[in-house]
């Protein structure tokens, strides 16, 4: 069977055991892991695409190990008139940069005249899912604001008329989503569609914009705005780069994502969801002030009363182009402690959540809260509640974990909370008094913070590479939950409870992973803060459900199984009558979903938030140059 990594080789390298509540803190001396070795382009800016060594960042593939064969991926060639038309509206926008400019920014098909970098523009072709495959004819990889507003302006200046062909820009940030959303349409989509203006029969040349291989750079100094301290970056910088800069400073973000490889723009446009969302919301209710592009080609700063603001983050890449974000930061503390609580019911869980939030508002107790719901197997309850460790530290852990794997169960439930700390912090055992329930098994570890931060970046994400996971497709679902989902009925089920019931670990996932976020919906959501961040507020919790889906058979069939089980549990969902006005349930904007469309969008955002969206991009990008092959409207 294939081993699934969650915690294991942060365990196997790191595990520091059991500390009392005010032990003093030592560390496993086996902490040499190094970071030299990484080659992620998106730590350090690289020279113009013209260099033959020029590779594209990928939040997919980032040490650069090029699993993936790029050259199996094949896109529509356009009819030699729409060619014509395409090349005629390329020369008008390349008249607004120089020669230097152009070699240095922008890599252009041989079919339109270019220098043949066809297998650059292929890599273009990819994203975490691995399930479309779009190569652009067109990209520009800007190292400076000014030639992204620059790009903006000579797009905007194309003449509509029949000789031209309409140009768009799609933003990429990493590709770190799985449903193409940062790649471009297939023109022959477009047309099968009727994806056209309605006096112009010629499809829009895309040029897809990629923010993140070289527009990434982090400030070395904080900005502090009364007792705020903060942090600006490009948007095209990772979360490893920002968050490695903040930690140089003493500060960490208040909410940060899970894992490090993405870009600050593209979790932003989505929301941007880890572990301490539980009790502070999303990444994007933390941003002070955006440098924005808007469709004009002007360069905007703008802040929380901003409309502009207000849309960008959540938007989806449909508003405006970020360039440059400045994000709050906080204190950060040298350790974090881990504790794992096991139960074979979900409602012991977020029972116990509901508790420590009550109590974590006089005092933190624990910073971070997710849930996992994991096959109940001895191999994947030494994988992730033991933290990979293969030897029991009691009799009586010995035999909670015998009592699990005895009962045979598809899933039991981990809930992982942690608490970053300086010398000291509570044990296992204050923390469950103050949840006040009954648990199947506890555990805790210690190590230090930076560890903990990057634990996906630099040991999951090795070991999924290699066991072949991370490079099989990803038809995953991240899907928002009000909190009713989870109440029973008098059947003793709940909706959740159904949904589990029908999964299994090997066809449902193949044995990927299933997270839940519990997410606190009040005070930061609401319509007048960011609107597009469409989380359910029908009741004091809503939680992400992250199925992450791997295509373990490698089969169409497998594939289309998960992805229309993804369709089936949106149907489900949304069924409600009262969907389009509280709804019930929403999306975490990367997702496989066969069909997705506009209507599945007015349920996504509810009937008043898709009216401000469409009315948004009416007044923010009246000339439709953001595109997205998401069917927003």
């Amino acid at each position: 069977m294939k081993l699934i990594i969650g915690l294991v080789l942060i365990a196997t390298i790191c595990s520091v055991g059991t500390l009392a509540a005010n032990a003093p803190v030592a560390f496993h001396t086996a902490t040499t892991f190094t970071t030299t070795s990484l080659t992620q382009s998106a730590l350090v800016a690289s020279s113009g695409v013209s260099d033959p060594n020029f590779a594209p960042y990928a939040a997919f593939d980032p040490f650069e190990y090029n699993a993936f064969n790029f050259t199996s991926t094949r896109c529509t060639v356009p009819s030699t008139s729409v060619l014509n038309a395409f090349k005629i509206s390329l020369q008008k926008v390349l008249l607004s940069f120089s020669a230097s400019e152009k070699a240095d920014n922008f890599i252009i098909s041989s079919l339109l005249g270019g220098n043949g970098q066809e297998a650059t523009l292929r890599k273009y072709a990819e994203d975490y899912g691995h399930i479309v495959h779009n190569t652009p004819m067109v990209v520009v990889v800007p190292s400076t604001t000014a030639l992204v507003a620059k790009l903006v302006k000579a797009v905007k200046s194309v003449p509509c008329n029949s000789q031209f062909a309409p140009v768009k820009i799609v933003i990429r940030g990493a590709g770190g989503n799985v449903e193409g959303g940062s790649q471009i349409v297939d023109v022959a989509t477009l047309i099968s569609k009727q994806e056209l203006d309605d006096d112009n029969t010629i499809p829009p040349l895309q040029i897809l914009l990629d923010l993140g291989s070289r527009l990434n750079s982090v400030a070395t100094q904080a900005t502090t705005v009364g007792s705020q301290k903060s942090l600006w970056a490009s948007a095209g910088a990772t979360w490893l780069a920002f968050t490695r800069a903040a930690a140089t400073l003493g500060l960490r973000p208040y909410v940060a994502p899970d894992y490090f490889g993405i870009t600050l723009g593209g979790s932003l446009s989505i929301g941007g969801v880890g572990g301490d969302s539980a009790f502070r919301g999303l990444c994007a209710h933390h941003v002070a002030e955006l440098e924005v592009v808007n469709s004009d080609g002007d360069v905007l700063t703008v802040t929380p009363t901003s409309n502009l603001f207000k849309s960008v983050l959540g938007g989806m890449g449909q508003f405006g182009i970020m360039t440059r974000v400045r994000i709050n930061l906080e204190p950060n503390h040298p350790f974090t402690r881990i504790y794992h609580y096991v139960s074979t019911d979900i409602n012991v869980l977020l029972r116990a959540v509901d508790k420590i939030q009550q109590v974590n508002q006089g005092s933190v107790h624990v910073n971070t809260v997710q849930t996992f719901i994991v096959p109940g197997t001895l191999d994947f309850i030494i994988n992730w509640v033991l933290n990979g460790r293969t030897t029991y530290r009691s009799p009586e852990e010995e035999a909670q974990v015998n009592a699990l794997v005895s009962q045979g169960l598809t899933y039991i439930y981990l809930l992982e909370m942690t608490k970053r700390f300086d010398s000291t912090a509570e044990s296992l055992e204050q923390i469950a008094a103050l949840c006040d329930e009954t648990f199947d098994l506890a555990v805790v570890d210690d190590m230090p913070t930076n560890i903990w931060d990057e634990r996906l970046y630099y040991f999951s994400l090795p070991a999924l590479i290699q066991t072949g996971a991370w490079t099989q497709r990803h038809p995953w679902l991240n899907i928002y939950l009000a909190g009713d989902v989870f109440v029973r009925d008098e059947t003793g089920k709940s909706d959740f409870d159904r949904l589990i019931d029908r999964f299994t670990p090997l066809k449902s996932t193949g044995f990927g992973h299933i997270g839940l976020y519990p997410i606190l919906t009040s005070p930061l959501f609401t319509s007048a803060s960011l609107p597009f961040l469409s989380v359910p507020t029908t009741s004091k919790w809503s939680y992400l459900m992250v199925v992450g889906r791997d295509d373990a058979f490698g089969t169409d069939a497998g594939l289309n199984y998960q992805a229309f089980d993804n369709r089936k549990i949106w149907d489900d969902m949304t069924r409600s009558v009262f969907q389009f006005d509280r709804p019930r349930a929403t999306l975490y904007a990367s997702n496989y979903i066969p069909d997705f469309g506009n209507s599945d969008w007015k349920k996504y955002f509810g009937k008043c938030s898709y009216n401000q969206f469409v009315a948004s991009k009416r007044t923010l990008d009246p000339n439709n140059i953001f595109m997205d092959n998401r069917n927003f409207f």
